[in-house]
């Protein structure tokens, strides 16, 4: 990513945002955006045949990395399963990746009502199923990069604690959020920027370890 010189007290630049991952979402074209809460992902996964409540919660989590939504009016993470991503990537085999779980599809499969259909996998209980055959297939999360490199965690850091002195980051922070939460008035954003060796656009990512000054 490029960055850009600048005098750090002449900053004036726009708090900085957290990267939405590499996903894009339908429009508004007559599809009905299909957003599920946290804990209505967990219930989900658990009444189509997940048996184990942590495995659905870090599963809940996966999602909400995978195709992420915002945050609900009660305040819990959001994930969109109407999601379609990696679209550059379909060839005559393999199809876009569908769903809060960002199933990829199988050109062979459409139709068939097969794990990977492409016209079943932007229904959020038929994801969360496939979701689930594809994790025992596996034997665990693995099939998910977002499992494999922790980034889930930052959703479960009840079961996962950040060490101390380190703010994880999840959907929706900026810098100037985690200030306004966690500064006792001594430090600002841009102290926490440089802190951290952040620079300009000041880019931070959902899972990444972010240290207090």
């Amino acid at each position: 990513m490029d960055e850009s010189e600048g005098d750090d007290e002449k900053m004036t630049y726009p708090t900085p945002t957290v990267y939405p991952g590499p996903h894009t979402y339908l429009g508004d074209d007559g599809q009905v955006n299909k957003i599920l809460t946290q804990s209505e992902i967990e219930e989900m996964l658990i009444d189509v045949g997940l048996k184990k409540r942590r495995q659905a919660r870090i599963g809940a989590a996966i999602a909400l990395c995978e195709a992420p939504a915002g945050i609900s009016p009660n305040g819990e993470f959001q994930a969109n399963f109407s999601a379609v991503g990696d679209q550059e990537l379909a060839d005559e085999i393999w199809g876009f990746s569908y769903g809060g779980f960002q199933i990829r599809s199988l050109r062979s499969q459409k139709g068939t009502g097969g794990l990977r259909d492409e016209e079943k996998l932007l229904t959020p209980r038929f994801n969360c199923k496939s979701a689930v055959k594809i994790k025992r297939s596996w034997g665990s999360w693995k099939a998910w990069s977002t499992y494999t490199s922790g980034m889930y965690k930052a959703y479960l850091q009840d079961l996962f604690p950040p060490p101390v002195g380190t703010y994880v980051v999840v959907a929706g922070d900026t810098l100037n959020t985690i200030t306004q939460k966690l500064s006792d008035g001594s430090w600002d954003w841009k102290a926490l920027a440089r802190h951290n060796n952040i620079h300009y656009p000041y880019m931070i990512f959902v899972g990444e370890h972010i240290l207090l000054p």
